[in-house]
């Protein structure tokens, strides 16, 4: 247990009207611990304390009622520290100027029910005196008499307008000071009567332009002489600065403003409260707005990967100060069929997130895609990765056959599985005394949803055994039984192209793999079902074996093609002046 001031274990006590200082513990919670407790703590200053977490108070499956108090200057721990499943209900406190931050564990409700962060103004702490400073009137415990003072602490008339302020000497403005010396003899005084300006309320920020924010807001006062709007912009890490900027002071009655003095793209915050003769009031709950001229950049760094069998983790980096947010999507690879073109969206996340864990409920392998967007519209997606969930091994693949091509053997077969993270591929070539030696190790490695593969690396002519099996992290699934076949330099497709696939890697390009038997210059070409030209990618001088291009789904002005049926030609020519040239069908989906 902890406790540096008070402790609390299992209990419901009332906590009110006490300066708790200057302690600290090595475990938590320097000035209340609450521990399985639901304690009401009300009118206190609970200021300097200092723990492992928790500073001010720390809380551990409790549900504190928190209010008229201030938690302030913790050295170490933070201000409220919510741990456990905690629930503390914070209303009209100042919690400020707490190392290691004001709240931890919890969202911060500075700016919502009477909740302010701003420094209480004491008249004199290092000596013991948490009175608050006023102009009108402050107790000195020292010299025993009421002083005034330059400044009037924020904390003065900020508490809960229902709670009891009788006990205040005049004139104290009708409303209950925050701290131990609300509604006590003690409490600092306020402005002859006069009662600081009520909250605003329903502060909106809205883009009318991309230099231009409208702002608009609640006038719930009837006595301010007018309001104060600041803002301040988000830092390239991700935080927010401790100092707002004043960009006016309005005039009573107001309930609106137009910001076009906005110097750069980037994420905003405003806030705005009214003043008059008693001191200014709460400010209203934060606005935020992102105000960009572009879309978002991509995110990058993007990987996936399994926490347990059944959470995926996905991780990115935010290359960002302009987005809104991020858009997660997910599909499930189907066996026989391949990956469908349509992407489920499991979450649109807020700005600066940078992790996701998806649940997976059953096996199967799963691409994830990410992107960001902002008011201008989403970014590009990051390049989708893979996780495959697995608790049980594959199915072995089936139909396996073997083509001889120039240059080598394709070899294709059924995926049967839905959750293999690859497959093994093996092949041996029968002795010259017609015995087999053992299959090829190492073998060569293929990807979850591969089901061709042409093997350029033959050691000649004869005879070849080739055989396929998946694999996951349970283990691998049975052998498919092994196909046979007599190769003679290849039957196949004639020239230096020896072999060709296209595939539509996802929404955003197509790989084409081809293989050739010997260095070639090579162009690709993709063309319309009416033979028309939409784009060329030169190639230049590919070695011998397989090789990759990629085409962007755009034609040659940058547009993107629609869907339906492409005709993809790759033309190869040799160093003897030969040319090869080879055609396969494309159907694409958008």
């Amino acid at each position: 247990m902890g406790g540096g001031g008070i402790s609390c274990e299992e209990s419901k006590p009332t906590i009110t009207s006490n300066t708790i200082s200057g302690n600290s513990t090595t475990k938590k919670g320097g000035g209340i611990e609450c521990y399985y407790s639901s304690p009401t703590i009300s009118n206190n200053t609970i200021s300097g304390n200092s723990a492992t977490d928790g500073g001010g108070i720390f809380c551990v499956d409790s549900s504190p009622t928190i209010t008229n108090t201030i938690v302030s200057y913790s050295p170490a721990g933070g201000g409220i520290y919510a741990a456990g499943g905690s629930v503390p209900q914070v209303s009209y406190c100042d919690v400020f100027g707490n190392a290691g931050g004001d709240y931890v564990g919890m969202d911060d409700p500075t700016g919502s029910n009477g909740n302010i962060s701003e420094a209480p103004l004491f008249g004199d702490p290092g000596s013991g005196d948490y009175h608050l400073k006023s102009t009108v009137g402050r107790w000195n415990p020292s010299t025993e008499t009421w002083v005034t003072d330059a400044v009037d602490s924020p904390c003065i008339d900020a508490g809960d307008p229902s709670s009891d302020y009788s006990n205040e000497p005049d004139p104290n403005g009708g409303r209950v000071n925050m701290g131990a010396y609300g509604n006590t003899g003690e409490a600092s005084k306020a402005g002859g009567g006069v009662v600081r300006p009520a909250t605003p309320t329903d502060l909106t920020a809205t883009l009318a332009g991309p230099t231009q924010v409208d702002l608009t807001w609640t006038d719930n006062a009837d006595n301010e002489d007018g309001y104060t709007l600041q803002r301040r912009q988000q830092s390239g890490d991700g935080s927010w600065p401790a100092t707002w900027t004043t960009l006016r002071w309005l005039g009573p009655n107001v309930t609106s403003f137009t910001d076009e003095e906005i110097p750069e793209d980037g994420q905003y915050q405003y806030r705005v409260r009214g003043y008059n003769a008693a001191g200014p009031g709460n400010w209203a709950h934060p606005a935020r707005i992102v105000v960009c001229s572009t879309k978002p950049p991509t995110p990058t760094d993007f990987a996936a990967g399994l926490v347990d069998d059944n959470t995926g983790r996905l991780t990115w980096t935010d290359n960002s100060d302009i987005n809104e947010g991020f858009t997660v999507q997910r599909r499930q690879w189907v066996s026989g069929t391949g990956w469908p073109a349509a992407w489920t969206t499991l979450r649109w996340l807020g700005p600066n997130v940078e992790t996701y864990d998806d649940t997976i409920n059953e096996d199967g392998v799963y691409q994830y895609r990410v992107r960001a967007y902002n008011s201008v519209g989403p970014g590009n997606w990051a390049r989708p990765c893979c996780v495959t969930r697995a608790t049980a091994a594959p199915d072995a693949p089936s139909d396996l056959a073997l083509t001889a091509v120039a240059g080598g053997i394709r070899a294709d077969w059924t995926a049967n599985a839905t959750n293999a993270q690859g497959y093994t591929l093996q092949k041996r070539k029968q002795n010259a005394d017609g015995t087999w030696p053992e299959f090829d190790r190492p073998a060569k490695w293929l990807g979850p949803t591969v089901e061709s593969f042409t093997d350029t690396t033959l050691a000649g002519d004869g005879t070849y055994q080739y055989r396929v099996r998946a694999y996951n992290a349970e283990g691998p699934s049975n052998w498919a039984p092994y196909a046979q076949l007599d190769y003679a330099g290849g039957a196949g497709m004639p020239g230096t192209i020896c072999s060709l696939a296209v595939t539509q890697a996802n929404g955003e390009f197509v790989s084409i793999v081809y293989g050739l038997s010997a260095d070639a210059d090579t162009t690709v070409e993709v063309r319309n079902i009416a033979g028309r030209l939409i784009r060329a990618i030169p190639c230049g001088v590919a070695s011998a074996g397989l090789n990759t291009a990629t085409w962007n789904l755009r034609n040659a002005t940058g547009a993107p093609v629609p869907s339906g049926t492409y005709l993809c030609t790759v033309t190869a020519k040799a160093s003897d002046g030969s040319q090869t040239t080879a055609v396969r069908t494309l159907h694409v989906k958008r």
